[in-house]
C-alpha cells in the first residue's frame, strides 16, 4: 500500500493542486482507525453527525501532514 502511494506521490508531485488532496488522502488511509474511531465518538456525542468529526479530522490530518512533509521533503531529495 505504502510503496503505491509513495509511487503515486512521485507521479503527482507535478501537479500543485492535486499534491496536498493526495497527501491528505494518503495520510487519512495510513490512520484509518483513528479517524474511523473519531467519526464513531463524534456520532455518539454529535447525535449522528459523525460526518462533521470525521471531516474536522481530516482536516487536522490534512494541516498536521501538510506542515511535516514540508520538512520530509527537502530530506528526501
Amino acid at each position: 500500500m505504502m510503496i503505491f502511494a509513495n509511487y503515486m506521490d512521485q507521479k503527482m508531485r507535478s501537479q500543485k493542486w492535486a499534491k496536498w488532496y493526495f497527501r491528505a488522502f494518503v495520510f487519512m488511509v495510513a490512520n484509518w482507525p483513528l479517524w474511523v474511531f473519531t467519526g464513531i465518538l463524534g456520532g455518539v456525542a454529535l447525535q449522528m453527525r459523525g460526518i462533521v468529526a470525521i471531516t474536522l479530522f481530516y482536516g487536522l490530518c490534512a494541516l498536521g501532514y501538510g506542515l511535516t512533509s514540508r520538512r520530509t521533503v527537502k530530506t528526501t531529495k
